[in-house]
């Protein structure tokens, strides 16, 4: 009960400002994987500077999605299951040994279950969404995207192939299939509201109503 009182009184302590969106990238290619892979290419990170959210504070992510490339905008077959956290490694510094292990060696202690899409194949439209929420505070560190692959089926230079940018330093990727990690990505469009602690008089009377709640709880207990 403890716990619960004080998650609910950390979470009210942040209210939302505006929605907005932000996309990173610039088009210059096209990529299957992640959302095409082949037997065995089951997962990808991402990881983007903290100083692409310069100014904007904490945000709470609502959406991300990926532009889809070309004429035929059909959506992949197979389940992907994304995660965010805010991790200390460095673009271009992530471990890309293609292994499990190397995959978790990247991730921030906060790592968190973000979406988990399934597609059947048919068209999607232009993009591919995830829909979540996650709170990152860019000074914190940078975002790590993790996603892992099941249930797949591979269309080879097909379908749900992503717009990709060589991103100069903005961001960089990790896979567990072939080359080309640094200076490399997908583009992506993050949708996002600003968050901002509630002032300290609000903040104070939610942190001593839930005190004096754990207060009564315990009186109780005492008197049962």
């Amino acid at each position: 009960m403890i716990r619960s009182l004080l998650a609910a009184a950390l979470i009210c302590a942040a209210a939302p400002l505006s929605a907005a969106s932000l996309t990173i990238g610039t088009q210059q290619n096209y990529n299957v994987f992640p959302f095409s892979p082949s037997p065995g290419e089951d997962r990808y990170q991402q990881v983007w500077d903290a100083g692409n959210f310069d100014g904007l504070g904490p945000i709470e992510i609502t959406n991300i999605s990926f532009e889809l490339y070309g004429n035929n905008r059909r959506g992949p077959l197979g389940t992907f299951a994304m995660s965010f956290s805010t991790t200390d490694v460095a673009v271009n510094a992530l471990n890309t040994d293609q292994t499990d292990a190397g995959f978790d060696s990247n991730l921030g202690s906060d790592n968190a279950d973000f979406a988990t899409n399934a597609y059947v194949g048919g068209r999607v439209g232009n993009s591919l969404t995830f829909s979540g929420s996650y709170f990152y505070d860019s000074a914190l560190g940078n975002l790590l995207m993790d996603i892992q692959v099941s249930d797949f089926s591979s269309f080879f230079w097909g379908p749900a192939a992503a717009a990709t940018s060589n991103s100069g330093g903005l961001f960089s990727r990790s896979h567990n299939y072939g080359s080309g990690f640094e200076n490399y990505g997908l583009i992506a469009t993050f949708e996002y509201e600003e968050v901002t602690p509630v002032p300290l008089p609000a903040g104070a009377a939610l942190m001593l109503t839930a005190l004096g709640a754990i207060g009564v709880a315990g009186q109780r207990r005492r008197t049962a």
